[in-house]
């Protein structure tokens, strides 16, 4: 087989960390996806391809959504959805993701082979910083 060299730094999940309201959690994963909203612009002179009418879009604000799975702590003072809290997501090798969030809900979850569990969701409000 062919050895292809990486170039960059590369981190596995086990140096991955996650806080919020400066809590550190017994963090499992966590997922922070980034989005642009559309604007719908398709107009009576929008784009025509043989018979198919094209519609048209221009890219709006730019908006994240946060999500962090850990092992539940039924001790911790959960902070109020609905409030701005800020976050820390750990990379590893000392780089994160941080900024603030609206906490849109908690969900917890046990079976009877598992341990307690619970997810954090929220709404990124601002740019979050990456360092």
């Amino acid at each position: 087989g062919v050895t292809m060299p990486l170039s960059g730094n590369f981190y596995a999940g086990k140096g991955g960390s996650a806080s919020i309201d400066g809590t550190t959690l017994y963090g499992k994963s966590w997922t922070m996806g980034e989005n642009v909203d559309e604007i719908k612009v398709t107009n009576f002179e929008s784009p025509t391809v043989g018979d198919e009418k094209w519609h048209e879009f221009l890219g709006g604000f730019v908006g994240a959504q946060a999500s962090i799975d850990c092992i539940g702590d039924p001790t911790l003072t959960l902070p109020a959805r609905g409030s701005t809290i800020p976050f820390a997501l750990g990379i590893g090798g000392g780089h994160s993701i941080s900024g603030s969030m609206v906490l849109l809900g908690i969900d917890h979850k046990t079976d009877v082979e598992g341990v307690y569990l619970q997810s954090f969701k929220g709404r990124v409000t601002g740019p979050p910083t990456l360092v």
